[in-house]
C-alpha cells in the first residue's frame, strides 16, 4: 500500500482556474483521490491535517475563490475531507442532488443520477416549535389587573 505522502504527491496539479460556484481545488483534489486516501484519513486514524494541507499546497492546489486564492489550511482541508466523504456517501446511496440556480428564485434541487459529480446531499427537514403559551400568574400572585372576558 502506498504511503500518505506518495498518494498526496500523485494528486494531479490543477489545470484550470476554479469556476464560479464550483467546489474548491482542495475538494476536487480530495474527491479524485478519495478511494486511495480513505485508509489513511478516516477514523480511527488521526491525520496531521496541516501536513496534508502543506502537501496539497506544494502541488499548486489552492483554497478560496479565484480572486483570493490561498494555500489550504489544516482546518479547511479537514472540513473539505468530511464534505467529500458525505457527498460520496450520498452518491453511493443515490440521494445526491445538484444545486441549480434560477434567476430570482434562489437555488432549486433536482434529483440526479448517482454517477454525477458536483453533489450536495439533501438537507434534513426543519422541525417547527409549538407556539408558546403566555405565562400564567402563580397561585397567590396577582396579575397586572387586566383580564379578558372574551366576546360578549
Amino acid at each position: 500500500m502506498a504511503t500518505l505522502d506518495e498518494i498526496l504527491e500523485a494528486i494531479p496539479r490543477p489545470t484550470e482556474e476554479p469556476r464560479p460556484g464550483a467546489h474548491s481545488q482542495v475538494y476536487e483534489a480530495l474527491w479524485g483521490a478519495y478511494d486511495t486516501l480513505v485508509p489513511h484519513l478516516d477514523p480511527p486514524r488521526r491525520p496531521n491535517w496541516q501536513h496534508v494541507a502543506s502537501k496539497l499546497a506544494a502541488r499548486g492546489i489552492r483554497d478560496g475563490d479565484r480572486e483570493n486564492p490561498k494555500p489550504p489550511t489544516g482546518e479547511r482541508t479537514r472540513k473539505a475531507w468530511w464534505k467529500v466523504g458525505r457527498d460520496k456517501d450520498a452518491v453511493a446511496a443515490g440521494t445526491a442532488t445538484r444545486r441549480r440556480r434560477r434567476r430570482g428564485a434562489g437555488a432549486a434541487r433536482d434529483t440526479i443520477p448517482a454517477a454525477a459529480a458536483d453533489v450536495v446531499p439533501p438537507s434534513p427537514p426543519q422541525q417547527q416549535r409549538p407556539p408558546k403559551d403566555p405565562p400564567k400568574p402563580s397561585e397567590g400572585e396577582e396579575g397586572d389587573g387586566l383580564t379578558w372576558a372574551g366576546p360578549e
